[in-house]
């Protein structure tokens, strides 16, 4: 009986140290960040490593686990998988992927440790919606052994894309000769200045007025705005503070489609008035207004 119960135990063992010894020889994989993103263009890049051991001819495939990267913050906001692309070391791009589809990537007969680097590539568009647009792949390694497999989360940040301009920094008024030694006298500028904005978020446009003067008051009006934008300054003049204000807000400027972004006008004007009691004296005055597109962190929220 006792040299039944020993000869189990040393089997056990060595079978235990047998099954061991078979692990540490199964090939291994793993797929990791290989520094910072790089934002060149438009284009988003991610260097990546990969480390496998193996003991055989060797395959890596690579399959996507979603159908797109989808953004963080609005889920339906997404960015499509033709946009990514990977590159081996050897020069060989891969851009057709597609979900639940794993395509060979990669071979080689090289045996023991080994590391590939690898560049994960994005097309960017400055219609994709602000945030961070995550998905995964799943990298796997096929040798004579039973297949193992990483999967490496792709995240990908767009920042706003934001820009206003208008036909001419300069907008002049001539005073009308019967104004001239009129005690406050009003005035509109005879053409509104023009306003051309661009923005992947939602925005809002902020005036300020940097003037102050003894003699003239300035006001503006919102002549115009495109759909899909709200303002409160188109039924009258309003007085222009020193004080940052947003006249107007609107939706991202996106095409019909949704994948590109096309320019909005807003048309503004704008009024004098000399101050009571005030003749204006001959010469020129100059006035600064400073408009800023800026994104609407609760635009979205008023919109839904």
């Amino acid at each position: 009986m006792r040299m039944k119960i020993n000869f189990l135990i040393i089997g056990l063992i060595f079978n235990l140290l047998l099954n061991s010894n078979i692990a540490l020889a199964l090939p291994t994989i793993k797929v990791s960040s290989l520094g910072p993103v790089i934002k060149s263009g438009n284009t988003t890049i991610q260097n990546i490593s990969l480390n496998f051991n193996t003991e055989s001819n060797w395959q890596i495939l690579v399959v996507p686990l979603e159908n797109c990267l989808k953004n963080s913050y609005q889920q339906e906001k997404n960015i499509p998988l033709d946009r990514l692309s990977i590159e081996n070391n050897k020069g060989q791009q891969l851009n057709s992927l597609e979900p639940n589809k794993p395509v060979i990537f990669d071979s080689g007969n090289e045996t023991g440790n080994i590391n590939k680097n690898y560049i994960l590539r994005c097309k960017n568009s400055d219609a994709d919606y602000p945030g961070i647009y995550t998905g995964s792949l799943q990298f796997i390694l096929v040798t004579n052994s039973p297949t193992e497999q990483d999967i490496y989360p792709v995240s990908i940040e767009q920042y706003p894309e934001q820009k206003i301009m208008a036909d001419s920094n300069t907008v002049n008024l001539n005073i009308k000769p019967n104004n001239i030694l009129k005690k406050g006298f009003v005035q509109e500028f005879e053409l509104p200045t023009r306003l051309y904005v661009r923005s992947n978020t939602e925005w809002k446009l902020i005036l300020k007025n940097y003037n102050n003067n003894d003699l003239i008051n300035v006001k503006f009006k919102v002549l115009s705005v495109p759909e899909n934008c709200r303002t409160h300054y188109s039924s009258d003049y309003f007085e222009a503070t020193n004080s940052s204000l947003v006249i107007a807000k609107g939706a991202p400027t996106f095409t019909a489609s949704g994948k590109d972004l096309e320019t909005k006008i807003i048309e503004i004007n704008y009024q004098i008035k000399t101050k009571t009691g005030k003749i204006l004296p001959a010469g020129p005055f100059q006035f600064d207004f400073d408009f800023s597109l800026i994104p609407d962190l609760n635009g979205n929220k008023e919109t839904q």
